[in-house]
C-alpha cells in the first residue's frame, strides 16, 4: 500500500494554480485582465482554458503560460482554469465582467478558515472608497463605509455577497467559498480516525461478548446434560438396588412361626469308652 501511494504521489504532480491580476472575481468592462498558470519545475504544456457561452476552448491570447485580455467585454464572463496535455486541471475561477459602475472586490480564490477577508465596494469613476451597503444572502450587514473586514473567516461566512451605493447602483453577486485550513483538516482527519477506531473496538468488543456468551450457553447445556445423565444413572442404580433388595428379601425370608410348635428329633450315637460296652443309648432332646 505504501508503494502504491508513493508512486501515485510521484507520478501525479499537483495542478498549477491560476493567478489572476487584478485578483478579484468581478471586473469592469474595458479593463485589462491577465490569467497565468504558475508552472511547476517538472511540468510543461499548461494552458488557460475557458468556459464561455456554453463552449470550452483554449484561451486564444496565450503567450507562454499567460492569457491576456487587453479589453474585457461582458462576453468574457465565464469560468477559467489551467489544464495540461494530460488533462490535469487546477481549481476553476469564476470571472464576471460588469458594464455597470459598481463591483464588489473579493478574492478570486476560496478563503481558508481563520484567514481575514476584506470586501470593498468599488465605483468605476471613483477609485477612492465611497459609501456603500453590504449584503449577504440578501440580508444587510450594517456596514456602510464601503469596506468591511472579517478578521477570522469561518464556514458560517460562506455565502453570496454584493454591495449597493445609495440604493442606485449595485454590484453583481459573488459567492464566497470558505475551505478548511491545514490544521482544521488535520483535526478533522484525527477525529475521523478516532471515531473509526472507536467503532472498530466497539464492534470487536460486541463480537467477543457474544462469543463468550455463546460458549457459556453451550457449557451450561453440557453441564445440565451431564447432571441429568448423572441423575438418570443414579435413579437407574437405585431402581436396580431396590429390585435386588426385594429379591434378597424374598430369597432369605425367615420361616414364619405357625400356631403349633414344631419339634424335631435328633438321634445321637454315643460310643462307650469302656471295653465291652457296645450299646447304643438313645436320648431324646426337645427343641
Amino acid at each position: 500500500m505504501e508503494i502504491t501511494l508513493t508512486s501515485l504521489l510521484i507520478c501525479q504532480s499537483p495542478p498549477a494554480p491560476l493567478v489572476i491580476s487584478p485578483n478579484r472575481n468581478q471586473h469592469f468592462s474595458s479593463e485589462s485582465l491577465s490569467l497565468t498558470c504558475t508552472m511547476q519545475e517538472d511540468s510543461t504544456g499548461w494552458d488557460v482554458v475557458e468556459f464561455r457561452s456554453g463552449t470550452v476552448s483554449k484561451c486564444p491570447d496565450m503567450k507562454g503560460n499567460t492569457c491576456t485580455r487587453p479589453s474585457l467585454h461582458t462576453s468574457d464572463s465565464g469560468v477559467y482554469w489551467c489544464q495540461d496535455q494530460s488533462g490535469n486541471k487546477s481549481n476553476p475561477v469564476n470571472i464576471t465582467v460588469q458594464d455597470g459602475d459598481v463591483i464588489l472586490e473579493s478574492p478570486a480564490h476560496p478563503v481558508l478558515e481563520g484567514d481575514p477577508l476584506t470586501l470593498r465596494c468599488i465605483h468605476r469613476h471613483r477609485p477612492l472608497r465611497f459609501r456603500g451597503d453590504f449584503y449577504k444572502d440578501d440580508s444587510p450587514l450594517n456596514q456602510t463605509d464601503g469596506e468591511m473586514t472579517i478578521h477570522s473567516v469561518s464556514k458560517g461566512h460562506e455565502g453570496s455577497y454584493w454591495c449597493q451605493r445609495s440604493y442606485q447602483s449595485e454590484s453583481p453577486k459573488t459567492w464566497i467559498t470558505v475551505r478548511a485550513s491545514g490544521s482544521s483538516r488535520m483535526v478533522a482527519v484525527g477525529i475521523g480516525v478516532g471515531l473509526g477506531l472507536v467503532f472498530i473496538l466497539s464492534t470487536l468488543f460486541v463480537l467477543l461478548f457474544r462469543s463468550k456468551r455463546l460458549k457459556g450457553v453451550q457449557c451450561s447445556r453440557i453441564l445440565l446434560g451431564g447432571q441429568q445423565q448423572s441423575i438418570n444413572q443414579r435413579s437407574t442404580q437405585g431402581q436396580i438396588q431396590s429390585t435386588t433388595r426385594e429379591g434378597d428379601q424374598s430369597e432369605y425370608m425367615p420361616l414364619q412361626r405357625g400356631t403349633a410348635d414344631v419339634y424335631d428329633t435328633i438321634k445321637v450315637n454315643h460310643v462307650p469308652q469302656q471295653r465291652g460296652q457296645m450299646r447304643d443309648e438313645e436320648h431324646d432332646y426337645e427343641i
